[in-house]
Parts: C-alpha cells; structure tokens; sequence
C-alpha cells in the first residue's frame, strides 16, 4: 500500500469509494435510507472541496482503496472502499492524518464519528468529548502525546512500491 496526496483526478474514485463505504458499512449501525441520505448530503462537490480546503491522503494499491481528510486538528473523512475493509487500511490512514495533524503542531487529534464507526475509534484510543448530534456523529477527540513522525511505519512519496507494515507493531 502506498499514501500520497489526493490529486483532482481522483475526485471520481474517491466520491465513490465515500458512497459505497457508507452504503455497505453503515446500513448495520443505520436504516437504508439514512445510510442513503448521509452518502447524497453534500455529495456533489465533497470530494473536490476537500481537496481544495484540506489536505486529502489517498491509500493506493494499483488503485485508491482509501482516503483521508485533515483539516487542521481534525480528522474531517475517513473512506475504506468496502472490498478492503478491515485489511487495515483505515489504521494506516488514520494513523497517517494523526502523524501530520502532530506534525502540524497540535497535541489533540478531533473527529466526529458516525454510529457504526464509534467502536472503531474508541479502540484506538478516541475518547468521547459530547453527545452525538442531530446527525448521530459523535464527538471524539485522542491525546497524540504518543505518535510521534515515524510511528506509523508508513513511506509517502510519489512513486508506487508496496507498504508493509512494520515487523515490530501490528496494525488492525
């Protein structure tokens, strides 16, 4: 697996990796048509305005098959296509937006996450900071004290190599 930078070519295949991840890994946590109605709310221009306001990470492997949003303190999206979840893509991509958010400077990493997501992050280390609100996201916020640059393991650049996860650590 490889993270680089989200470029303008990708906004297709990022929507589409956000509306089916929604669509297949929601509908257990929510009905249908709420899964329906998260995955077309802003779905017109998501992609592309995260890449123009934020810094956007895209997971390759030939393909994206993940990204990730950051603005600023906040991890702002989080998208596992769901033919590669729990592979451990979100952990690296997670892993990388808390790196560059410390990297930035700041010492707490926030999040708002959906209902079914909410033990994801709670497992690693997120703790709740509010009542979810009308959408049902939750308010989530980790102390980064301990991600440190190198900590995930991860190579970013732009040409394609396979990433493996470190022999020391195990990513789930």
């Amino acid at each position: 697996m490889h993270i680089r930078r989200a470029e303008a070519a990708d906004e297709e295949a990022l929507a589409s990796i956000r509306r089916r991840a929604i669509l297949a890994l929601a509908v257990p946590a929510m009905s249908r048509e709420q899964a329906e109605r998260w995955a077309t709310r802003g779905a017109a221009d998501r992609v592309a305005r995260a890449m123009r306001e934020h810094d956007v990470w895209v997971a390759v492997e030939g393909v994206a098959i993940g990204w990730v949003e950051v603005d600023r303190d906040r991890v702002a999206a989080l998208y596992v296509s769901p033919s590669c979840s729990r592979r451990g893509v979100g952990s690296v991509l997670l892993t990388f937006a808390e790196t560059s958010i410390r990297s930035s400077g700041y010492t707490t990493a926030r999040l708002e996450s959906s209902q079914n997501a909410l033990d994801y992050y709670l497992r690693r280390g997120y703790l709740r900071c509010g009542p979810a609100d009308s959408n049902g996201a939750w308010p989530l916020r980790k102390d980064l004290a301990a991600v440190t640059p190198t900590s995930s393991g991860m190579r970013v650049g732009p040409e394609p190599r396979s990433w493996r996860p470190p022999r020391t650590g195990s990513i789930s």
